[in-house]
């Protein structure tokens, strides 16, 4: 099922960190629009459970973050508005792990750290 927010607001609705559609968890495709952001979400049972995409007013790509059952698991990579990668992150079960990576909207890297189980274990600042 795909469904937008913006034509059947009132058949949705958020309890406890669920999704649901006319009193039912709400599996499927749920997109919103909000001041010209819009965000496209995949949910199973009532929670986010596949890839999660918000975009620019101008139709770039500003987020895609994987989930599964809810939590942040997988790849989560933001932009800037001109398309150029502003972070790059790892996560498992909600909690950051692997290294997290941030740009500057030029493309020169900022800083890498590194993150196991949600806490921080290593950094290092990008040398201009």
């Amino acid at each position: 099922m795909i469904a937008s927010h913006s034509y059947i607001k009132t058949d949705f609705h958020h309890e406890e960190g669920l999704l649901y559609y006319c009193k039912s968890l709400f599996s499927g495709t749920f997109k919103s629009e909000n001041d010209g952001v819009i965000e496209e979400d995949q949910y199973q049972r009532g929670l986010r459970h596949g890839i999660q995409k918000t975009f620019f007013r101008n139709g770039n790509l500003k987020q895609a973050t994987m989930y599964t059952n809810g939590l942040k698991n997988g790849r989560s990579i933001e932009y800037y508005s001109c398309g150029a990668k502003k972070t790059n992150a790892s996560y498992t079960e909600g909690l950051l792990g692997g290294t997290l990576e941030e740009w500057d909207s030029s493309g020169v890297l900022k800083s890498r750290r590194t993150y196991f189980k949600g806490k921080l274990i290593a950094a290092k600042a990008a040398t201009y």
